[in-house]
């Protein structure tokens, strides 16, 4: 096995003790090391943006910085890397701030031996790289993060924030909502609830869960912003690791709960505006001139369409799903038949659930959900259709009562 090179960039002006530092790594052969000494931090920091080293030794008194000013700068320029001080002073404080300041460790030069140094680099790298694997993989969770198109955001045990996504972040710039990590969501519930009290509620089902009380916990709610009112869902659940927390997201519902009111609406039109009924007051018979069928023969009727609707839905639902143009021709078709049989809205909402039962059964529980908000815009365009179909009729019907003598 090929024995692993560690890359070496020592930062120091004095001749003597780099010569030391040589001198001690040519003394141990496992691991090789490739050192490369430069005088001043600024012949550093260009070699630095050139290269990435393993191991960066660097005196903090250099001709062109001095104290821990000279961390500071290497800081916030190098890529991820073990940062070891070295200093000729005796001096534990400035060591510690040191490491407070991002040093992986530091070392005094005086006290440094051959075994010592040697351990100390291989020591230095491991927790490097540790602590790369570690960014790393904070790097990919936030990614997973950011790929989600609901405002994400994580609470420790107290109800502070932790982390959030792009899409919360985006939504805080753009409605001047809070957005930063460590502010307590807990105490911005509380305090909003002085103008919507139901957000007492939200910050009492957030604790439950924080408190083990609770499994997970959903809030519906309004946020009004310049564009209009917007309906979101939360959904909180706990963060399963050993210091608590929770994980919550938001979800934008605005367009779901508009096509519940358009149903709603959709259907107390076509109550209101029922065919028989227009048809009969019209004529001034005060009867329907057509009969109904029996509850039985409708029944039978509603039960014998189900695999024609259930087929509609699946063409519609995965037309929205890959975002090609969906089977308005077919939805036409369909309210055509319904026409013909009068059927009402109710029973059109009575077939649709019944679909909806059996469909739900066949996908995955996490899809259920999806399925069936998209399985909701066949139902709107349906209704919409079948009212088109109706109103047109009762048009034309009293359109050729009126031209009679």
């Amino acid at each position: 096995m090929k024995p692993i090179t560690l890359k070496i960039l020592l930062i120091e002006d004095n001749p003597g003790d780099a010569r030391l530092v040589q001198e001690m790594l040519k003394q141990r052969v496992n691991p090789q090391y490739r050192l490369t000494h430069v005088e001043s931090l600024g012949q550093g920091l260009d070699l630095i943006n050139q290269e990435q080293f393993d191991i960066t030794l660097l005196d903090l008194n250099l001709p062109d910085s001095q104290g821990l000013s000279t961390l500071h700068r290497l800081c916030q320029v190098m890529p991820p890397t073990a940062i070891v001080v070295l200093t000729g002073i005796a001096d534990d404080e400035l060591g510690i701030q040191a490491i407070q300041a991002g040093a992986q460790d530091y070392l005094v030069k005086e006290e440094i031996t051959t075994s010592v140094f040697t351990r100390f680099l291989r020591y230095a790298s491991e927790r490097n790289q540790l602590l790369t694997k570690l960014q790393q993989k904070e790097a990919f969770n936030q990614a997973i993060l950011n790929s989600l198109t609901a405002r994400v955001a994580v609470l420790d045990q107290d109800g502070v924030i932790v982390t959030v996504n792009d899409a919360w972040r985006q939504f805080a710039r753009e409605n001047g909502d809070v957005d930063s990590p460590g502010v307590n969501y807990l105490n911005l519930c509380e305090a909003a609830a002085v103008h919507d009290p139901s957000l007492r509620d939200c910050a009492a089902g957030l604790r439950s869960i924080l408190d083990g009380a609770a499994a997970s916990f959903d809030f519906e709610y309004t946020y009004p912003t310049q564009a209009g009112e917007l309906w979101f869902l939360m959904k909180a659940t706990p963060l399963q690791i050993k210091a608590g927390g929770l994980v919550m997201s938001h979800i934008d519902v605005t367009a779901l709960k508009q096509a519940e009111t358009q149903i709603k609406q959709l259907t107390e039109a076509l109550a209101a505006r029922n065919y028989n009924h227009y048809l009969a007051m019209s004529n001034g018979l005060g009867a329907v001139t057509q009969g109904s069928i029996d509850s039985d023969m409708a029944n039978k009727v509603l039960y014998e369409l189900i695999p024609d609707y259930k087929e509609l839905v699946i063409r519609y639902v995965r037309s929205v799903r890959i975002q090609k143009d969906r089977p308005s021709r077919q939805v036409q078709a369909f309210a055509r038949s319904l026409a013909d049989l009068q059927i009402q809205a109710r029973d059109v909402v009575r077939i649709h659930l019944g679909v909806l039962t059996q469909l739900t059964e066949e996908v995955l529980p996490s899809q259920e959900k999806a399925f069936s908000n998209d399985a909701r815009l066949v139902l709107l365009e349906l209704l919409g259709t079948l009212l088109d179909i109706y109103l047109k009729s009762w048009q034309q019907s009293i359109g050729a009562m009126e031209s009679q003598p």
